[in-house]
């Protein structure tokens, strides 16, 4: 399950000389002291939950904030319209959209989150000019990103990066046939040749970041003596082929030794195919054509 994308603050900063400022002190004169807590009050809410604006639902909003600061109603909502009218909070978000923000409050909220890779920011409401918006904060079209598509990108780039992670460590490591491998191609079959050209598939398959396990080695042995009606020719023909290709799988041969390319062969060959960006089954799918790993 992708984990959830963070929003809001866990703390937000306040100027000490928050008190001197001409607004605040203007809806304090007019609204009384108990203006400071309900104001701090609201702020909080702000930065907690969406980080740049709360939406304001006058009956129940007020409600809630007189009954958790013990005020009267009426005198949160005098207080919020004061905090409007002399510009505590934006005007016209206010009297447009119904939320109490400002380029005060956005800006610490950008402040806070420069080292977030994505921000759920709604246009309509931003207030700030372009140069507060960071890469992945908004799309190029100016499409608000949400935080579900965040979550999903967040997991999508994890199980990429561990996807990453686990083939740069089989990058690393250097090929050496174990002992279980040489045992089995020993038993397999006495032709010095026919040895090596299986050891030199067994490592493409590994340099490719598509290692056998033993039983699906032997299984791969089974197959490879269906494709060549077990002739030791026919099984080394196989196999240089596929090597020279870099192929990770063998394909059939027609009557007389003469190879007959499928669509996936023609497709492994072509310039169509620059990059392992395909897994087998997905060219089984594309193709039509019966795949072996």
């Amino acid at each position: 399950m992708a984990r959830q994308i963070k929003q809001g603050l866990d703390y937000y900063s306040m100027d000490v000389n928050i008190l001197n400022d001409m607004k605040l002190r203007k809806i304090i004169r007019s609204c009384g002291a108990e203006a400071l807590a309900v104001l701090v009050f609201l702020l909080g809410n702000i930065y907690k939950d969406e980080g740049y604006y709360m939406r304001w639902h006058e009956e129940d909003d007020a409600f809630l904030v007189a009954d958790s600061i013990c005020v009267d109603e009426k005198s949160v909502i005098g207080i919020v319209n004061k905090a409007v009218e002399v510009g505590f909070f934006n005007e016209d978000m206010f009297r447009k959209y119904k939320i109490l923000t400002s380029t005060g409050i956005q800006k610490r909220f950008y402040e806070a989150t420069t080292r977030r890779k994505f921000r759920n920011i709604n246009q309509m409401y931003w207030l700030l000019d372009s140069e507060f918006f960071l890469p992945n904060s908004i799309n190029a079209n100016n499409i608000n990103i949400n935080a579900s598509n965040n979550s999903l990108n967040d997991s999508s780039s994890t199980q990429r990066k561990e996807k990453e992670s686990k083939v740069n460590i089989i990058k690393e490591k250097k090929f050496v046939l174990g002992e279980d491998f040489k045992e089995a191609i020993a038993c397999y079959t006495k032709n010095e040749k026919l040895k090596d050209n299986l050891c030199l598939f067994v490592e493409l398959r590994f340099n490719r970041n598509k290692p056998f396990s033993l039983d699906e080695f032997k299984m791969f042995l089974n197959q490879l003596d269906t494709y060549s009606n077990d002739d030791d020719s026919a099984k080394i023909a196989l196999l240089e082929k596929s090597i020279l290709n870099r192929w990770i799988n063998i394909y059939q041969t027609g009557s007389a030794g003469t190879f007959k390319n499928t669509k996936l062969d023609d497709y492994y060959i072509s310039n169509k195919r620059q990059t392992d960006e395909y897994s087998e089954e997905e060219l089984k799918k594309m193709l039509g054509v019966e795949t072996y790993n």
